[in-house]
């Protein structure tokens, strides 16, 4: 080869490599596959011939015969913990500050495009292959290959950091990148989900129609567009004549946008208006759906009157009919405004699919998983747009890369040819167990994106705090829509929640629901409890048993009550003294001071409700509950560290007895005795007595846990400041009389 040109993995640039970069930082491990760098270098869509150069390196790479061997793993999480074992199976191309790639080289090209944006010239840079069917499974690793139709999947490429940069499993990082896969035509007869040729230029209408004709025809009811009453009082946009029409009827299929309005004024319409010009997204949105033979659609910023609170309020309730009504919501993933149009449309900016030849075969690549394009999107930043997702028994991704198909039951993109894949063809029928065929179906397809497979009640509390998580990294304009922008979630769950929901909270699981905990520093957004996640800005974790099949294994002594109407109604209660064991048989836990204590009525006055005007307005709760009494010891971190937004663990002594503390050290002031100083640490009160309400008990490897409250009391109420789980051993419960538990009655605002 002559006239070698450098590909530089620093700067992404040609011309040199990392070791001559003049860049003075790095990016982000994962922008580059969003970056316009990546869009203009034009990197895999010049080689248009079948003969292409392959410079040496690469061809002892031997990567033909790396996609036709099967992985050696079963599961995903076999993924991350066998990866220095299968030396093998991963090609280990050098440290990001040596290694070079020629511009040149079309193999070179497309593993420097593949590769993410490396934070240091130390990093190694791994191939390893993986099934394809990873690429559209979601990433709760939940697919497992255990049959002979399961490993007919095709293996694709995935080229991985290590160290990473970020945090995550290494299952996760590999497939939230791009990667490369054999054309189905150019595999052999017994493999299936291959790659596939996108058209760069024009979205493929009928392979769209194909994905919600083969939805309609194989999956259960959960996949089914639902037409309800309150449909009767929307409005549609009807295609032909632009005119905002009332809704015709269940037997007129029309579709639902979900898109960023960024910041845009948009025109108001009224029922009967003939529309004008709209913003380019709607525009390509009415496009698209004439495309698609439907002759309705509804858009929130038409066929809602922006000018009138009233209409806005009554339609914001009906959002999960509106939703769940819809034959198909087409999502615009990439447009940070309404302005910004479709890929393919009246879009301009698009990412070029790969692609490469070796030994007659051709290459190409799957672009970004649907779940890293949620992850970066202004689309996935938005609050209002999570419920829009969630709701859509079906949705259309639209990005500058390829379109996503996701329904109830499977996952669908461009770059995979799923026409013979053996999970896309299931059925009810086909499900040999009696659960619901979602559940089942997550087994042989993951969980695809946005998936709430509400036909698995046993596990509500985790439906609800998985939501919730991911709802909690959007942002929002107005902060008292923290919990509206939830609402057409939470009336989903309310199918597995039938006691419904208190400020964000699921009344059936109340107490587990209070143990949630921020990721980072949270933020407080006003006009909301402390005690509700809504009071909160900022990401976070739900709090749950061991086994979420057993919620209140060990139920405690709790009343939680709530003004309603001018009065306290108890809103949940737990009452119990024992251990859940085998077969459901109770054991009595003996000396335990938690259980003496619930014996005994509590000496505060009680509740007075004309003591708390604010009380309905505002959330209190009326809690009866156990209480211990404590300063926290965190002098001895398990890890030898303790830094903002760290899980971490502390042990400390109670008699001789070796206890536990674990916490997360982003919430506010924690009294407590430490060592050195710490971000949140008031030293002249470091030896405060700490109030911890008792919410709940799991028995966990001979530990008793206990999910404590830390409240700041301030006259006659309290606010929420932090959760602490403190591990007991079983066999030494008498030592919490040290923390002076007894039954008290606290209001939490």
């Amino acid at each position: 080869m002559v006239n070698h040109v450098l590909l530089c993995l620093k700067c992404r640039e040609r011309g040199h490599n990392v070791d001559h970069c003049p860049a003075d930082s790095w990016a982000r491990e994962l922008d580059w596959f969003f970056s316009p760098a990546r869009r203009r270098i034009g990197l895999g869509t010049i080689w248009s011939g079948t003969e292409q150069a392959i410079c040496p390196r690469c061809e002892s790479l031997d990567l033909i015969r790396f996609f036709e061997t099967q992985p050696p793993w079963e599961t995903q999480s076999e993924f991350t913990d066998k990866f220095d074992e299968k030396k093998d199976f991963i090609r280990n191309l050098g440290q990001t500050g040596s290694i070079q790639f020629w511009a040149d080289c079309s193999v070179c090209c497309c593993l420097f495009a593949i590769t993410p944006q490396p934070s240091s010239v130390d990093q190694k840079i791994f191939l390893i292959p993986d099934w394809t069917i990873s690429r559209v499974s979601g990433e709760l690793g939940v697919v497992t290959m255990d049959s002979p139709e399961k490993r007919q999947y095709t293996t694709c490429l995935l080229s991985v950091l290590k160290p990473s940069s970020l945090s995550l499993a290494t299952r996760i990082l590999a497939h939230r990148g791009d990667a490369l896969c054999v054309l189905e035509k150019d595999l052999e007869s017994q493999h299936t989900l291959g790659g596939r040729q996108i058209d760069s230029r024009n979205i493929n209408v009928n392979l769209i129609l194909n994905w919600v004709e083969a939805c309609t025809k194989r999956h259960d009811g959960s996949c089914l567009p639902v037409p309800t009453k309150e449909l009767e009082e929307i409005r549609l946009i009807e295609i032909e004549t632009r005119r905002v029409v009332r809704y015709p009827g269940p037997d007129y299929e029309y579709v639902a946008l979900s898109y960023v309005w960024g910041g845009l004024t948009q025109d108001n319409y009224k029922l009967g208006d003939t529309l004008k010009k709209l913003p380019r997204t709607l525009e390509d949105a009415l496009l698209f759906t004439g495309k698609l033979g439907k002759k309705y659609i509804w858009i929130d910023s038409v066929c809602i009157d922006q000018s009138d609170e009233q209409d806005k309020a009554n339609q914001i309730d009906k959002m999960w009919s509106i939703y769940r009504g819809a034959w198909l919501t087409i999502i615009a993933l990439s447009g940070s405004s309404a302005d910004a149009g479709f890929s393919r449309f009246s879009r301009e900016e698009y990412h070029p699919q790969l692609t490469c030849n070796i030994k007659g075969k051709t290459l190409v690549s799957l672009m970004p998983t649907l779940s890293q394009q949620i992850w970066v999107s202004p689309w996935g930043s938005r609050a209002w747009t999570l419920q829009e997702g969630l709701l859509s028994p079906r949705c259309l991704y639209v990005s500058d890369h390829q379109i996503y198909f996701d329904c109830s039951s499977m996952q669908c993109c461009e770059s995979l040819d799923d026409s013979g894949s053996w999970a896309h063809r299931l059925t009810p029928a086909s499900n040999p167990t009696e659960e619901g065929f979602v559940t089942w179906m997550l087994r042989q397809a993951g969980a695809g994106a946005l998936r709430i497979p509400l036909d698995w009640p046993s596990r509500r509390l985790e439906h609800w705090g998985e939501k919730l998580n991911l709802y909690s990294y959007r942002n929002m304009t107005y902060a008292g829509d923290a919990v509206k922008a939830f609402a057409g979630v939470l009336q989903r769950l309310g199918t597995i929640y039938p006691k419904g929901f208190f400020w964000g909270l699921p009344v059936d699981d109340f107490d587990w629901a209070l143990t949630w905990r921020p990721q980072v520093p949270p933020t407080r957004r006003k006009g909301f409890p402390t005690w509700s996640w809504a009071g909160w800005k900022g990401p976070l974790f739900y709090g749950q048993p061991i086994d979420v099949n057993k919620t209140r294994q060990i139920p405690t002594d709790l009343k939680i009550g709530a003004c309603k109407t001018g009065q306290i109604e108890q809103i949940f209660a737990s009452k119990g003294d024992c251990i859940t064991g085998k077969n459901g048989v109770g054991i009595i836990i003996l000396n335990d001071p938690i259980h003496k204590a619930a014996q005994l009525e509590p000496q505060d006055p009680e509740f007075r409700l004309d003591n708390y005007p604010a009380a309905e307005k505002d959330g209190y709760l009326f809690i009866t509950a156990i209480c211990l009494h404590f300063t926290p010891n965190f002098s001895s971190p398990r890890t030898g560290t303790y830094a903002a937004g760290q899980n971490e663990t502390f042990l400390f002594k109670i008699k001789d007895v070796h206890c536990f503390i674990r916490i997360f050290s982003t919430d506010r002031y924690i009294p407590g005795e430490w060592t050195g100083t710490h971000w949140a640490i008031d030293q002249k009160k470091q030896q405060e007595v700490g109030t911890f309400i008792l919410l709940a008990r799991d028995h966990v490897e001979g530990f008793i846990l206990h999910q404590l409250m830390l409240v700041n009391i301030q006259g006659s109420i309290a606010e929420r400041a932090t959760i602490l789980e403190l591990l007991v051993p079983l066999d030494k419960l008498e030592i919490l009389e040290e923390f002076e538990p007894r039954k008290r009655r606290v209001v939490l605002v």
